[in-house]
């Protein structure tokens, strides 16, 4: 990762790839754990809005695509009304967002994932589960055991299933997992550690597809200029939800409901990309 390496129009680098990690990690730990769930479900949405812009741009809404929104939109209904529990839907976010972060990662390094680098990705999601899970269910001291020893694993059958060097993509994971485990186990932060990878995930998208439109300026322009409006506009709606007490947009910006537009985002972006 010494050099500057473009894949398919998307950028990767020592800046991207490992500055911008621990720029996140730094940052996750000096701001106030509030600030960072504030910040997260904020450019959270702005992203999902803009997945959601170019999806459509791309003609990718059709019957299908339409399909699985609306049974997706009424098994999170119908889970918020019935049920509602709060850890349940934590742990869900947490498995499903951390293997969409890892998979995502193919693509913004311009590779294409084979078996032996989904195995990664699984392995990725269940330690970053497991380190949520021992978060959510402190007694359980042998979940920190667990996710060690599901890193563990994971490598030992990524290297029976291929004897290849590990990619780009795979070493910028393996980093993301050592800094994540120093976060949730040597710091004791682990509540953050979803904070970390939101970031990271909505920050690798911004800035790889902004540099994919160099070099056309007008479609670059129009691209930045549609990220600045999104994100002011979902800073806009929570200052209002939280100046005015809006009771409608708690719909939005409640804990549990950012989640479920989490897992609705995670579910159409595996439908477009399948």
């Amino acid at each position: 990762m010494s050099a500057l390496q473009v894949s398919n129009g998307y950028t990767t680098g020592p800046l991207r790839d490992v500055l911008l990690p621990l720029l996140a990690v730094v940052g996750t730990l000096m701001l106030p754990f509030q600030w960072i769930l504030i910040l997260f479900i904020v450019t959270g949405h702005a992203h999902f809005l803009m997945a959601y812009l170019y999806q459509a741009r791309a003609g990718k809404m059709n019957m299908g695509y339409l399909l699985v929104a609306l049974i997706t939109l009424f098994a999170l209904g119908s889970y918020l009304f019935y049920s509602g529990d709060f850890l349940l839907l934590v742990l869900a976010v947490g498995l499903l967002f951390s293997a969409h972060f890892a998979y995502d990662e193919f693509t913004l390094h311009g590779e294409t994932p084979t078996y032996a680098n989904l195995v990664l990705v699984c392995g990725f999601a269940l330690f970053f589960l497991s380190l949520v899970a021992g978060y959510l269910y402190p007694a359980n001291t042998g979940l920190t055991a667990l996710s060690f020893a599901i890193a563990g694993m994971t490598v030992l059958a990524r290297l029976m299933l291929t004897r290849q060097l590990p990619s780009v993509t795979e070493k910028y994971l393996a980093f993301i997992t050592v800094l994540i485990a120093i976060l949730a186990i040597g710091f004791h932060v682990p509540e953050r550690v979803l904070g970390v990878i939101v970031l990271l995930h909505v920050a690798n998208w911004y800035v790889s597809f902004g540099v994919r439109l160099r070099t056309n300026p007008g479609k670059a322009r129009k691209y930045w200029l549609e990220v600045a409006a999104t994100l002011l506009l979902f800073s806009g709606l929570f200052a209002v939800y939280v100046g005015f007490h809006t009771e409608p947009l708690r719909y939005v910006f409640g804990a549990a409901y950012y989640y479920a537009w989490a897992i609705m985002h995670i579910m159409l972006s595996v439908y477009v990309s399948s």
